[in-house]
C-alpha cells in the first residue's frame, strides 16, 4: 500500500492540481489508500457521485452537445 501510495502522491504532485480540483479515489481498492496519502491530497478526496458507467455517460453527454 505504501509503494502505491508513494506513486499516487508523486503523480499527484506532479498533476499540479488546481486550487479547487479534487481527488476521487475509485474501485475495489482506491479508497484503501486515502490513509497514505499526503495531507494535503488527503483534505481534497471527495466520495464518487457514482458508478464508473454514470461517468463514461456525463462524459459522453458533454461530448455530444460540442
Amino acid at each position: 500500500m505504501r509503494r502505491g501510495a508513494d506513486y499516487l502522491n508523486t503523480t499527484l504532485l506532479v498533476a499540479q492540481l488546481a486550487k479547487d480540483d479534487v481527488i476521487c479515489l475509485t474501485g475495489g481498492v482506491g479508497p484503501h489508500y486515502a490513509p497514505y496519502l499526503a495531507a494535503p491530497f488527503q483534505d481534497r478526496i471527495c466520495p464518487p457521485q457514482g458508478a464508473a458507467l454514470d461517468g463514461a455517460l456525463a462524459l459522453a453527454q458533454r461530448q455530444a452537445i460540442k
